[in-house]
């Protein structure tokens, strides 16, 4: 199992991923608990186009090894793959898990939070962006995506104060002004709108 691992990776290693993909799945047949050996066959797979079978050994990765670095880097390439298939919410699902391991990875908020944008939860992707601040995280255009997201809902009081947030983060964003108005006109306050169009 190990010279399969090895060959595997130096296939992958060389650019030949379906020569590396036969010589892994064999090597997890062998050896179905030996750790990397999911997760390069899962890398193999992915970049064949395989994402279906690559979700699931990555997942299987993350069963067998321990370590935490793995599992994020595992979990972190789950994401990409739901991503991939514009399935917003298990992408975001497997950022949470990433978060649960190492909340320190603070640009993962910020994904988090686009991925919640996509799928329509802007409850969830403000929560994101609240937890991202004990971590460092802080994000003018982040606050700004969802901002605009919530005032094509016709969420006008809330897109205000999302756009208050992007400004506190970046006084300089003009489009955070321009939005902020945009939002406070709606609301029928129009000196306020004024002052920021200003």
């Amino acid at each position: 199992p190990a010279l399969l691992l090895m060959r595997g990776e130096v296939l992958l290693a060389v650019g030949r991923p379906d020569d590396a993909v036969t010589v892994l799945q064999h090597g997890v047949e062998v050896d179905p608990e030996r750790p990397r050996m999911h997760f390069q066959f899962a890398t193999a797979l992915a970049s064949t186009g395989e994402s279906k079978r690559a979700l699931e050994q990555f997942a299987s990765e993350i069963k067998v090894n321990p370590d935490p670095t793995v599992q994020v880097l595992a979990h972190l390439n789950r994401s990409m793959l739901f991503q991939q298939d514009r399935k917003w919410l298990d992408g975001a699902g497997e950022l949470e898990a990433v978060l649960a391991l190492d909340a320190t990875r603070s640009e993962a908020f910020g994904d988090l939070a686009t991925l919640y944008i996509q799928a329509g939860e802007t409850g969830k992707a403000m929560d994101a962006l609240d937890r991202g601040k004990a971590y460092g995280f802080d994000s003018a255009p982040h606050y700004y995506s969802l901002g605009a997201r919530l005032y094509n809902s016709e969420r006008f009081e809330d897109a205000a104060a999302v756009m208050g947030e992007a400004l506190r983060v970046d006084p300089g964003m003009a489009e955070a002004e321009r939005s902020l108005a945009a939002s406070l006109e709606k609301l029928g306050r129009r000196e306020e709108a004024a002052a920021h169009l200003r």
